[in-house]
């Protein structure tokens, strides 16, 4: 059930952003959204809970991180957006420039926990991803007023403010790139909002990046596996679940290494021989 509305809220945001709607009017509809599919998984959760602490740290750290980094990420540019001057490049520029700045300030100030994220270390999750028994006891500086103890883990704010600001980061380097380079603004902009579509799961996508690493693509790029992962996702929508960790379990597989590829491989041999029987 989680797995199908957060399944459902990727088409829905893909759709939003692939629309002909200004950003101010896509930032809004994917607000509206984000809270939506929050208050759907928060529904969820509180109805059946949890079977094991392994399925809490999950949830909180793979998935309602989604939906909240979105929320968080489109905030930020409906905010932006609205604020900024419309004329005025020099004005423009400044304004940019303060933003990244606060921003690189949030992360030297969490640059531990941002070293946890990118080792993809596990040792400390349950701390992190997991409701505390006392749970008012756990939250005394929180950024937020009001906050349900219910669906809330001592980190995973935290975490999903690491994935919006990495995003609004690049948003904001491209739009400072856009006004000082007016002419490339569109093919900016549609490098930036449009993605493909991948419905074939985590696993299969990193079974896809470690059978292009074996054929020496990154080493030829000189890049490392993890960067060539992060390359194909500019143009992927799929969300870093564990890269590690997951080529880990996919190379201790006991029924076939490769089950991706290999369907890929019988579906390329069908179409070849539907194409042969026409011929």
């Amino acid at each position: 059930m989680k797995q199908t509305v957060l399944n459902n809220f990727q088409e829905e945001l893909i759709r939003i952003n692939n629309s002909s709607l200004n950003t101010t009017e896509r930032a809004n509809r994917s607000i509206i959204s984000c809270r939506k599919t929050l208050g759907a998984l928060k529904k969820e959760v509180l109805l059946k809970g949890f079977k094991s602490t392994q399925q809490e740290i999950i949830f909180f750290k793979h998935t309602k991180s989604v939906p909240l980094k979105e929320l968080i990420y489109y905030l930020k540019l409906r905010s932006f957006e609205l604020q900024l001057p419309r004329s005025g490049k020099e004005l423009q520029c400044k304004i940019i420039k303060r933003k990244l700045n606060k921003l690189n300030r949030f992360f030297l100030r969490n640059i531990d926990f941002g070293q946890y994220m990118e080792s993809e270390c596990t040792h400390l999750d349950e701390y992190y991803y997991t409701r505390p028994q006392h749970q008012e006891d756990h939250y005394p500086f929180s950024k937020l007023y009001y906050e349900d103890f219910r669906f809330s883990t001592p980190k995973g704010l935290l975490l999903a403010e690491f994935k919006a600001y990495s995003a609004f980061m690049l948003y904001l380097e491209n739009r400072l790139f856009c006004i000082k380079n007016p002419l490339q603004e569109q093919e900016i902009n549609t490098k930036l909002t449009k993605k493909l579509v991948w419905p074939f799961g985590y696993a299969a996508f990193v079974e896809l990046i470690s059978v292009l690493s074996a054929a020496e693509l990154h080493t030829k790029n000189n890049l490392s596996i993890i960067d060539l992962a992060r390359k194909f996702q500019e143009i992927i929508d799929i969300q870093n679940t564990g890269f590690y960790n997951t080529r880990n379990e996919n190379a201790n597989r006991t029924k076939g290494l490769t089950p991706f590829l290999d369907s890929v491989i019988l579906a390329y041999i069908k179409e070849l021989d539907k194409k042969n029987k026409f011929e």
